[in-house]
């Protein structure tokens, strides 16, 4: 098949580009084939599932009662999902456009219309930006174009989510969530043990659960305290009522009750959610388990005897029932279906507290405020009272130059060591915080309720506390989106 474009075609926009129609009136007619070319490409692409908006008239408005010929011609192609387009319209989109130079493909926003790039767009915009210049242009034909932009819709479809993100693009945010997510998914049915950890607020309970939920999992979710112990999550001794008598069973912990249920419906994923699992003794709670939690040694040959393992009454014991019988008499050990999700906050308590024999046996994924800040665009995480769209937006805008003031990235003003805040990204203030608004409807009551206190412990022993919490407090009160 002959390529589309031929190195005249791309000529002729140096050639006309500024000039009136009076000037040049044959321009119209040696111009629209050009621009037609770039229409057959929109057409094989709306074939594939794409929308698309391009103007086929060389004119431009020049001033008024004035028509130029443009230097570049340009459609807007927009995503398949019908969602996302609808959102997209007249907003967010990829460019493919022709000028003298060649075929630009790029993500780009309608400026005109009043959606201008920021920073990061910008960034975006110009990092995956794919120029084809004339000596190569003329060597394609329509339909090897129309796969080139495809490919460019699948290379950067995380990118161009980024991009519409910034836009608020809510379909764009729950896309980029759901990537986010199958990536930790993935991490926690390689490793089948996972810490989620970050900073206070992330909402990593949440996501947790979240992540259970996308496995089509059943799940339990336990907190450790300093309290919780071996009895608790694995097996102990339990007071009972026998008659006019106090005595002692043994009773399954959380735990091991969980892989019994397991055990059950062995063809669904069990997820084992510990909450706060660094505030617990974790060498008291685990006990033996530590091997039997190992990912190398999964599964019913890999058995442990526990502590109590001499009171669960196996064959040959007088007190032994066939009918209600122990599935682990023999030896506890971790059903294949059974994952284990721990959340811990850095700042609770420090990392390097939790036993070296436990890091090892877990998988660590970090979650960043800003990664998460996605939960105020979630209904779910509002239940049920999610503010209007105008409160989100400035939500956001504080939780970000609060968040920045917090890591002396706010401002353009040099501060002395002694007046910065000096805190790292471990103290930036999560989204979950922030769903208290709606408690109070008031920006200052949940400044005074929530974030103004946990800023004072953060800087306890800290000089010129009261300056900095005053500058943290006009960070808090910037809704600029800088």
């Amino acid at each position: 098949m002959s390529s589309l474009f031929t190195e005249s075609d791309f000529k002729l926009f140096g050639e006309y580009a500024g000039k009136t129609q009076a000037e040049a009136p044959q321009g119209q007619g040696l111009l629209r084939p050009v621009y037609d070319k770039l229409g057959l490409i929109g057409d094989g692409l709306r074939q594939l599932g794409y929308a698309t908006s391009i103007k086929r008239m060389p004119l431009m408005q020049g001033g008024i009662g004035v028509l130029k010929y443009a230097e570049y011609h340009w459609s807007r192609i927009y995503p398949k999902e019908q969602k996302l387009r609808d959102e997209c319209w007249d907003k967010v989109f990829v460019v493919v456009g022709t000028d003298e130079d060649g075929i630009n493909i790029h993500i780009d926003s309608y400026k005109s219309k009043g959606y201008e790039c920021n920073s990061i767009c910008e960034s975006i915009k110009y990092d995956t930006w794919e120029p084809i210049p004339v000596e190569e242009a003329v060597k394609y034909t329509c339909e090897e174009l129309v796969e080139k932009v495809d490919n460019f819709f699948t290379t950067y479809w995380k990118e161009f989510n980024q991009f519409a993100k910034e836009f608020n693009i809510s379909e764009s945010i729950k896309i980029l969530d759901n990537m986010a997510n199958e990536i930790i998914k993935n991490k926690l049915l390689g490793n089948y043990n996972l810490i989620l950890t970050g900073a206070p607020g992330t909402g990593k309970t949440y996501l947790a659960k979240k992540i259970a939920e996308s496995m089509g999992a059943k799940c339990k979710l336990v907190q450790f305290h300093p309290s919780y112990d071996y009895t608790d999550f694995v097996e102990g001794l339990r007071p009972v009522k026998q008659g006019s008598t106090l005595g002692f069973e043994r009773r399954d912990g959380a735990f091991k009750s969980f892989c019994k249920e397991a055990l059950l419906d062995t063809g669904t994923p069990h997820v084992f959610i510990i909450d706060e699992i660094n505030r617990g003794e974790i060498s008291k709670i685990f006990g033996e388990l530590f091997y039997a939690i190992d990912p190398g040694y999964i599964g019913s040959k890999h058995k442990a005897e526990t502590q109590y393992q001499n009171l669960i009454p196996k064959e040959g014991d007088h007190d032994f029932d066939p009918a209600h019988a122990d599935v682990f008499r023999d030896g506890f050990f971790r059903p294949e279906n059974v994952y284990i999700i721990g959340t811990m906050n850095d700042i609770d308590r420090s990392v390097e507290s939790m036993d070296f024999a436990m890091r090892r046996r877990f998988a660590w994924q970090e979650i960043l405020v800003e990664a998460r800040q996605s939960m105020l665009d979630d209904e779910q995480a509002w239940n049920g009272k999610k503010p209007e769209q105008a409160i989100i937006d400035e939500i956001k805008n504080r939780m970000n130059n609060l968040n920045a003031c917090i890591i002396d990235k706010y401002g353009e003003e040099t501060l002395s060591n002694k007046d910065k805040i000096g805190l790292t990204k471990a103290y930036q203030i999560g989204a979950s915080y922030f769903l208290k608004y709606t408690l109070y409807q008031d920006f200052d009551e949940l400044w005074n309720n929530h974030l103004k206190g946990l800023l004072y412990e953060y800087l306890r022993g800290t000089t010129n506390i009261e300056a900095k919490i005053q500058r943290l407090y006009t960070a808090y009160n910037d809704t600029a989106n800088h």
